[in-house]
């Protein structure tokens, strides 16, 4: 990383438009790890919803709580055209990196720019088939669709946090690889504090199966309830399946309840709903599996979150679950519930197999930092500078 460069970047992050459970943590260890990473001289400005006030001003951050846009797609739009182009003049920022993924041309003019993907199903055909031709759920993905490719084209560098990631953006951005930084996330902080301290077993120690993510229809949570009753069937003695996750998908919940009862596994499977952060290494730690049926993630911190705290781990055999795993978790073909049911029935019935998985967790889970998150980011902004540079002598332009 040259020296030059470092102490002219001025970073401006925007993070307001940010509002699912999962990319808030992804949002609070990528911006603590660039500010941990932060070359000599450099200056971080943080736009932050001040609902989720996160992050504290210090010498080299400053942080400017500001309120969601409102009006749907009109308050974005003038979010993305107009406040931020302000911000960047404002604050004389010479990089600025879209945590939501969108960049506007705007901007783009203004400044180097650092973009990002961290939603798939737009990339995801099947994921949107889900909804009905002409319904508001399709419109809005491939409405989505086109403002991530529009950034994934415009933006001076791209980070991404799977290989899966920039292989389907590249099928419709084109030839993106040359400016994109893959990074996989790191074990969240929660998980590594919890692995120091005592935790006690919360499920009034009875074993358990165990799956947790924000519930939404391609967490795939019913082809698992299937599964585990083909696994009951085989196995009477198969452990108690507990499913937590905030229930973001109403509907969705509704018919995994409704697959429960028609199953008669009301006494056997148990949705808890949303836990409390301080609760969630408990149940990874002590489940005798935990499942991970997801149909389409970027790069899932639950599946981080397994790695960090040693947990027996079940998932999918599509990416970027296996890539994310590596070789500390037995696949199955989430498409299939008998799969599922194999590698439960397989998995309960073999303690050894348990042990090894939990010390390949263990070594997978080292090699998964968020420094290295933070480094990247700066890496990427470095690239951004220089491309802005190189326009400005294009345009005419003095420094």
């Amino acid at each position: 990383m040259e020296k030059k460069s470092n102490r002219s970047i001025r970073l401006l992050i925007d993070t307001v438009t940010i509002a699912s459970p999962g990319i808030l943590q992804l949002k609070y260890e990528l911006i603590s790890s660039a500010i941990r990473n932060m070359p000599e001289g450099a200056k971080i400005i943080i736009l932050q919803d001040k609902k989720h006030d996160l992050f504290k001003a210090s010498s080299d951050v400053t942080v400017e709580n500001m309120a969601k846009p409102k009006g749907a797609w009109i308050g974005r739009w003038y979010w993305y055209n107009s406040k931020l182009p302000k911000m960047i003049k404002k604050y004389n920022i010479n990089v600025f990196y879209s945590l939501s993924g969108i960049l506007s041309t705007f901007i783009c003019n203004k400044t180097g720019t650092i973009g990002t993907v961290n939603n798939m199903l737009p990339f995801t055909e099947e994921q949107i088939r889900h909804f009905p031709l002409f319904s508001m759920g399709r419109i809005r993905l491939y409405l989505l669709r086109r403002m991530y490719i529009k950034t994934a084209k415009m933006a001076d560098a791209l980070i991404l946090h799977s290989h899966h990631a920039l292989k389907s953006i590249a099928q419709w951005a084109g030839d993106i690889k040359r400016k994109s930084f893959v990074v996989l996330t790191g074990v969240p902080k929660m998980i590594s504090n919890a692995r120091k301290k005592k935790i006690n077993h919360p499920y009034k120690g009875h074993s358990y199966m165990f799956t947790l993510s924000t519930i939404y229809w391609y967490k795939n949570y019913i082809n698992l309830i299937k599964a585990y009753k083909l696994a009951t069937l085989k196995d009477p003695a198969m452990p108690d399946l507990i499913i937590a996750g905030y229930p973001v998908d109403k509907e969705y919940v509704r018919q995994m309840e409704e697959e429960i009862r028609s199953s008669g596994l009301e006494k056997r499977v148990k949705f808890i709903g949303a836990l409390d952060e301080s609760k969630i290494p408990a149940w990874i730690q002590y489940a005798d599996i935990n499942l991970f049926p997801s149909l389409c993630e970027t790069n899932s911190v639950v599946q981080s979150e397994i790695l960090g705290l040693s947990g027996v781990m079940a998932c999918s055999n599509i990416p970027p679950m296996t890539e994310v795993a590596g070789d500390a978790a037995l696949f199955f073909d989430p498409y299939i519930p008998d799969s599922m049911a194999q590698a439960m029935i397989k998995l309960i019935g073999n303690k050894k197999l348990q042990k090894d998985l939990r010390k390949k967790a263990s070594r997978r889970a080292e090699a998964l930092s968020w420094d290295k998150c933070g480094q990247v980011i700066w890496k990427a902004a470095v690239l951004a500078l220089k491309d802005q540079e190189i326009r400005r002598k294009k345009n005419g332009s003095k420094e």
